[in-house]
């Protein structure tokens, strides 16, 4: 089931956060039949070219580094009663995240990396709606067999990003 998280996508796409503006070309991904956004900007972003033997000449406009792109997509949180939460991984080595718990609200930005079974979110940006226990600078997450990304809250809530 996913998250219904329309007013927070609008804040979102209103202010431009996260990242001072997207990628040349990016628009929002499009509305609901009641008008509410249904994503990330991602629509008409021009992808990353991981060609064998091709390797950019420079940092793309994200400042990062192109990521693994076997493991780039949107992915939605399961298994954590009441907490909705959305996970951009861009080819580009962006990603945007997003994290909704009763009255606390997640908004971060900045790049991820692979190694081995291990995806790190190394934030940028990070802003949240109250004081937050929960606030990082460096993430990691755990690549499962069937691509899913877990990630430990503590040791009795574990959740996982899935792709749908």
């Amino acid at each position: 089931m996913r998250f219904a998280y329309g007013a927070f996508v609008a804040l979102l796409l209103a202010t431009g956060f996260p990242g001072e503006g997207h990628a040349a070309g990016c628009k929002p991904a499009g509305n609901s039949p009641a008008g509410h956004p249904t994503g990330f900007p991602t629509a008409g972003c021009k992808p990353a070219d991981h060609s064998p033997g091709s390797r950019p000449t420079s940092l793309p406009a994200s400042g990062c580094e192109p990521a693994d792109p076997a493991l780039a997509g949107h992915y939605y949180l399961h298994g954590v009663m009441e907490v909705g939460s959305e996970l951009l991984l861009r080819p580009d080595g962006s990603f945007e995240y997003m994290l909704a718990y009763g009255a606390l609200d997640e908004l971060a930005s900045g790049c991820w990396t692979r190694n081995a079974a291990t995806v790190t979110l190394h934030v940028q940006k990070f802003e949240n709606s109250m004081e937050d226990p929960m606030k990082f600078r460096r993430l990691d997450l755990t690549v499962t067999p069937d691509a899913s990304l877990t990630r430990s809250f503590d040791p009795e809530h574990v959740g996982a990003y899935a792709r749908e």
